[in-house]
């Protein structure tokens, strides 16, 4: 479903990403890992196009993005929420809702009829309200985001993503501040979302839910892939192994 093809990325001398190519596959949840620095964020954001790259080509379902910008790479289908992701504070969690899923309403001259208009608006609140029901946030809908706990706050840009029919999902860093029992329902949603046919790309440091839910995990260090494979795989490879805790020195 996404190719990254060698890409790249440097911050003046910094190099942020080097050569970097790995593949998610359709229907898999895959997991990016790798210590603080690593590259992680850069390389969703590189898929967003929140950045460019500086080389390389990134494909997602046969068509080649590198250079497309942020909405319609959107609007392609990949939808993200990134650790500094907010709800609009002065809108209540459905409204959050429907500000997003406008974007894929059609806006051609059948969007001037009016009773065009009242159809499509059925459609997106009836959306809305079928995906909150699926997080279980369904009785918070009027609440403003004020209201919601951290870990609902977190949950609740999720299911706002899922409003522009994404078909492909970075999460990024999506448990941060979480307790054990959010986390639990955090993976519980993801694992939800994935049955009903999105594929979905997580960066995470919580290795425990990592190695709970990913079918295919990457390791990042210095901006290189130095691993991929299952959870066990991964867990087992030295490489990863010093990359996390480091190397005995003899």
């Amino acid at each position: 479903m996404l190719e990254l093809q060698k890409v790249s990325k440097n911050f003046g001398g910094v190099a942020a990403v080097s050569g970097v190519s790995m593949k998610i596959e359709r229907g898999q949840i895959h997991g990016l890992i790798g210590p603080n620095g690593a590259g992680k964020t850069t390389v969703f954001k590189l898929i967003s196009k929140v950045l460019k790259p500086n080389a390389g080509r990134i494909v997602f379902n046969g068509a080649v993005i590198t250079h497309l910008p942020s909405y319609r790479v959107s609007l392609a289908g990949i939808g993200y929420v990134f650790q500094d992701s907010l709800l609009f504070s002065d809108m209540s969690l459905f409204e959050n809702m429907l500000v997003s899923g406008s974007a894929t309403v059609n806006h051609g001259l059948l969007s001037l009829l009016p009773f065009y208009q009242v159809e499509k608006d059925r459609q997106l609140k009836e959306k809305a309200r079928e995906i909150l029901e699926l997080f279980g946030m369904d009785a918070k809908a009027e609440l403003l985001p004020q209201h919601l706990s951290h870990g609902e706050k977190r949950r609740a840009l999720i299911a706002r993503a899922l409003m522009n029919e994404a078909s492909l999902l970075l999460l990024d860093e999506p448990s941060a501040g979480m307790n054990a029992t959010e986390r639990e329902k955090l993976s519980k949603d993801i694992l939800e979302i994935r049955k009903r046919g999105c594929t979905i790309f997580i960066i995470e440091h919580n290795l425990r839910l990592i190695m709970g839910i990913c079918d295919y995990i990457s390791v990042l260090n210095f901006g290189r892939v130095i691993s991929q494979g299952t959870a066990k795989e991964v867990s087992n490879d030295e490489a990863v192994i010093e990359a996390y805790i480091g190397k005995k020195n003899d």
